[in-house]
């Protein structure tokens, strides 16, 4: 089960588990309701997304506790300031790990082991590979590629042509030495440029279409 309403990354982690054969996930935007849903469905594991209304999410993930006690609570988050011990959880994720390691830390805390994972840098700090120089527009776009953006929506987005979208493009992929938009996305989760979940989605919405 995972409590959280921001759509680009519950629809990830979704697509993300559903991948990994994880057979049904339950979504629950409103954390109020998330003890009733778990009481019903018995998750073995509850992600909390604790980056907006966090107290809220925290004393539903307590009320779940309550209710079952072999249910594995997993903080997500940006920042991970905090220790799963101080916020009643039995482990931290980080939006920053990558798939496999995303994954790997849901495997290993229903194992009964204690995951933390830590974000390497803060989001406003985020570097880029030294290989790899891009502009800030090139960053611009490259990030909206990641959020499965289309060619007319970077472009209205900021405030160009769709001929200078695609100019920029051009030089996102040739200075990564790839073919396509997916490959770019691919690329720059791998390096750490753009959030692994959102480059999953990216890949798996174009597939979709």
């Amino acid at each position: 089960m995972l409590i959280g309403r921001q759509r680009l990354f519950t629809d990830a982690v979704e697509v993300i588990l559903t991948q990994r054969g994880v057979a049904s996930v339950t979504v629950v935007p409103d954390a109020s309701v998330a003890p009733m849903v778990a009481a019903s469905t018995r998750p073995e594991v509850v992600l909390v997304d604790l980056d907006e209304d966090t107290d809220i999410r925290l004393r539903a993930a307590d009320d779940i506790r309550r209710g079952d006690r072999g249910a594995v609570l997993l903080g997500v988050s940006q920042e991970g300031r905090r220790s799963p011990a101080e916020l009643g959880l039995d482990g931290l994720l980080s939006k920053h790990a990558g798939v496999t390691a995303f994954t790997s830390g849901i495997n290993a805390a229903v194992r009964g082991e204690r995951v933390v994972q830590r974000p390497n840098v803060r989001v406003a700090e985020r570097t880029y590979h030294p290989s790899i120089s891009l502009t800030v527009r090139e960053r611009e776009v490259l990030h909206l590629l990641g959020e499965a953006a289309s060619g007319r929506e970077i472009a209205e987005e900021l405030g160009i042509t769709l001929n200078t979208e695609r100019t920029h493009v051009r030089s996102v992929l040739w200075k990564f030495g790839v073919h396509s938009r997916e490959e770019a996305v691919a690329k720059a989760a791998r390096l750490g440029l753009i959030g692994a979940t959102a480059s999953l989605l990216a890949t798996s919405d174009r597939k979709a279409g």
